[in-house]
């Protein structure tokens, strides 16, 4: 039988639109899908029907039908999932291999992530003639997805991209929708072949309507228009305007099965095992206890505990004199073990014999050191009877270096040595705090080093620094010690943003992108390609980390933004 879509038309996008039972599925089959599989044409059709899989068998259900992989759905040969979509797109787009993804075992975001990652991906992938079916295309493309949340815009974004510049890239889409008036308007103009079948709604026959605004005389218009809602089962207006194609004409029935077909009730209907109690009560269990883990309420008082162990006061900070006196007292002890261990060990060599006598002269003037240290410091604290003991083991230690960083002086002030700059950094956003990570950025140092951990641990004891949770502060002591170093950091905002580029390596022009676009989020796709970046590089993973790490950006899947933090 010969096609009623005229070939011309074939290389361009179409739209089949009809009211539920009017045929369009079914029409669509006959009319493009099973010449072109029958042609070992290409083919991808994007279900969330789970309609599409008869395409497998005969009409009668059981002979073998045309060759095409399932991915999901209840029939599929591979299960589908939500983070597929950019994996997908890549096999189909670069194989010969004809798929019908069925996204029906999809939540609605998981269906919106899958489709926008797909859509994506299959546009600068895809090579040669590739037929694309998007069924139910207001799905994909809602008229109000610009007044969507989630994940919402990012989709209806690039299904409009798909259709507008796919054609190009060897695409030819057929839409598919039982609401023409909700698919959006830039996605259902750019099809150049509209095959309206039964259309009753008068929101849906307006959408017709105007699509053929200027493409017809006025007596013409009001005749389509009028027999919509009369069309039968398989009827349809077929209108080319580039192929100067208008006609109504009847589709074939498909060749294959019909699997879209209302499933029967009474005897027919499938029985199903009846309600396993005692796994729904479990499954009720189950729901409550997530429930409560997530309930306002409860939440909300777990963080009034959280603030009143805040407000308790916290233990007094170490007292710097008190650990220098400390530190008096080993230094002293150890001089004093020192001076008890030579004192041991010239008496036991001056019972060998004179034959030793310059090793006794040379303890002895070692012993004359110690004797000059112990007058300095004070009488030994070691007992008198250790001396009588042969000393054993190994050499006494050498006593232990003072630290050289913040000390206390005479003064009552304290002196800063290297720590002055991360204590600068830290009270540059007093009274606020910072991570760790944001802190050795601002401070210009590496926090995996040994000399970071000593700073933190000095500054510390000093009394200058405090940790609350995740964040360090600067206390009142350390404001003051860090005197005039202090450079307060700027506002939220452009001036931010310049200083956080100075203080990383090489994320200057992504940070000026995602600023640029802020509060507006970003995918990682249409990020790199700004930058002039690989998505998938190593490099760009790596510029993420790095602004990841300090807090400057918040992600949500694959999409990116600056942090509020950042831009106020």
């Amino acid at each position: 039988m010969k096609n009623p879509i005229p070939r011309s038309a074939l290389e361009h996008h179409i739209a089949f639109v009809g009211k539920t039972g009017s045929g369009k599925t079914g029409s669509a089959k006959s009319g493009i899908i099973e010449p072109a599989l029958a042609a070992e044409e290409r083919v991808c059709i994007i279900d969330p029907t789970g309609a599409w899989w008869g395409l497998r068998l005969a009409a009668d259900g059981k002979r073998k039908g045309l060759p095409i992989y399932v991915f999901g759905g209840d029939h599929g040969d591979f299960p589908l999932l939500a983070n597929q979509g950019e994996m997908m797109a890549e096999a189909i787009g670069e194989t010969s291999t004809p798929a019908i993804l069925d996204t029906t075992r999809l939540k609605t975001g998981e269906r919106m992530r899958f489709f926008t990652d797909f859509a994506d991906t299959i546009l600068r992938v895809n090579r040669g003639p590739l037929r694309l079916v998007i069924d139910e295309a207001h799905l994909f493309a809602p008229q109000a997805g610009t007044r969507g949340a989630g994940a919402m815009p990012d989709m209806l974004h690039a299904a409009n991209n798909l259709i507008s510049l796919g054609r190009s890239r060897g695409l030819r889409i057929v839409l598919i929708s039982q609401r023409p008036a909700k698919v959006h308007k830039d996605s259902l103009t750019q099809v150049e072949t509209l095959v309206a079948m039964r259309l009753i709604a008068p929101q849906d026959r307006k959408a017709v309507e105007e699509w053929i605004a200027d493409q017809a005389d006025k007596d013409t218009g009001k005749e389509i228009i009028a027999s919509l809602p009369s069309l039968k089962t398989g009827e349809a207006w077929a209108w080319s305007p580039e192929a100067g194609f208008l006609k109504r004409v009847t589709f074939p029935m498909p060749s294959t099965y019909d699997s879209s077909k209302v499933q029967g009730t009474g005897k027919t209907a499938k029985r199903l095992a009846p309600i396993d109690v005692e796994k729904l009560q479990a499954k009720f269990a189950q729901v409550r206890t997530e429930a409560a883990a997530k309930d306002p309420k409860i939440l909300q008082k777990r963080v009034a505990e959280l603030e009143a162990q805040l407000r308790k006061p916290a233990p007094p900070a170490a007292d710097p004199g008190a650990i220098a006196a400390a530190e008096v007292r080993g230094f002293k002890r150890g001089l004093g073990w020192c001076a008890a261990a030579y004192e041991a060990f010239d008496k036991h060599l001056a019972l060998i014999g004179v034959g030793f006598s310059r090793a006794v002269a040379d303890i002895k003037s070692q012993r004359t050191i110690v004797d000059k240290e112990l007058q300095k410091s004070g009488p030994p604290t070691v007992k008198s009877n250790t001396v009588d003991t042969p000393m054993r083991g190994p050499a006494p230690p050498t006593a232990p270096r003072k630290p050289k960083p913040v000390d206390a002086g005479g003064d009552g002030n304290l002196k800063l040595g290297a720590e002055r700059r991360p204590l600068a950094a830290l009270a540059a956003v007093h009274p606020a705090g910072m991570t760790e990570a944001q802190w050795a950025i601002a401070a210009g140092l590496k926090r995996k080093g040994g000399t970071w951990g000593t700073y933190v641990s000095r500054l510390r004891t000093a009394g200058c620094i405090e940790r609350r949770g995740d964040e360090f502060f600067a206390t009142e002591t350390g404001v003051e010690a860090a005197g005039d170093s202090v450079v307060p950091l700027p506002p939220p905002g452009p001036e931010l943003v310049a200083f956080w580029k100075s203080k990383i390596q090489s994320i200057g022009p992504m940070l000026d992108a995602l600023a640029k676009r802020y509060p507006d989020w970003t995918s990682r796709e249409d990020l790199a390609a700004e930058i002039n970046m690989a998505a998938g590089g190593g490099s760009f993973g790596t510029y993420i980390s790095r602004l990841r790490s300090p807090g400057l950006i918040e992600t949500d899947g694959g999409n990116i933004r600056c942090s509020p933090s950042l831009m106020g």
